[in-house]
């Protein structure tokens, strides 16, 4: 059986479905005549692209079928989209030449419980971070992986912590300064840690929010020389970056 070759309008009805969707996700509950106005077509054209999107749960009608507003099914294939992300293999080839180039260790994780899980960790030919492992807990105030992803979500995660205990005599323990830190996190897009840890260890780190989940990516070693602190990092975000390039929509971060 041959396939039917696509036209030109059958294009131009998806495209013009598609446009629905995202005006409905910049104006929910819109109605047809103003979605016409901003899609510069008839009515009728748009209340066909509208019925087919209807049909397939991916609008609805609210408010005695004067308005439309996005479908549920957009749930479900969102959710599915964010499933297919696979953090740890994507994120591997964009630190390998951070961890060559500093000589360093990159360390990923997730926000689980009020602390930072390593769930994978690429070291360099002769690594000289031996204080983590896969299934390491480590703090959200005294990790740049932590900070990162405090910055990410918000302050507020710090609130059941307590007491900022000192790992370090260079660990940050008054809340005030801490806050401070995580602002210039914001601002510069990647956290830095100064042996706050682990004396005789610096490290930058970012974070990304895949749906409900929070990811970390950091580099750790020998990085106390503030230059070389800033250029790890600037490297770091970009590598980030590319990741977020990758999954625009779906994926979040500093």
């Amino acid at each position: 059986m041959t396939e039917k070759p696509t036209t030109r309008y059958e294009l131009g009805s998806v495209d013009r479905a598609l446009e629905i969707l995202t005006i409905l996700q910049r104006h929910p509950r819109s109605r047809l005549g103003e979605m016409a106005e901003k899609l510069d077509a008839n009515s009728s054209t748009v209340l066909r692209a509208l019925r087919v999107l209807e049909r397939h749960a991916l609008v609805r009608r609210a408010n005695g079928d004067m308005e439309y507003v996005l479908g549920t099914r957009l749930v479900e294939l969102g959710q599915a989209a964010l499933a297919s992300i696979d953090i740890v293999p994507a994120i591997r080839p964009l630190v390998a030449p951070i961890v060559h180039d500093f000589h360093a260790t990159a360390h990923i994780g997730m926000l689980r419980a009020g602390m930072i899980t390593i769930i994978d960790k690429v070291d360099p030919v002769a690594p000289t971070v031996g204080y983590s492992a896969v299934g390491t807990r480590m703090p959200l105030y005294a990790t740049a992986g932590g900070k990162a992803a405090t910055a990410l979500a918000g302050s507020a995660l710090l609130d059941g912590i307590g007491g900022l205990s000192p790992y370090t005599t260079k660990t940050i323990t008054e809340l005030d300064v801490l806050r401070t830190d995580l602002e210039a996190t914001t601002a510069r897009r990647y956290s830095i840690e100064r042996e706050e840890y682990h004396l005789g260890f610096g490290c930058v780190g970012s974070a990304l929010a895949v749906g409900g989940d929070i990811y970390t990516v950091s580099i750790s070693g020998s990085l106390l020389d503030p230059a070389v602190v800033d250029d790890c990092g600037a490297r770091l975000r970009d590598a980030v970056d590319v990741f977020l390039a990758e999954h625009a929509g779906a994926v979040s971060g500093l």
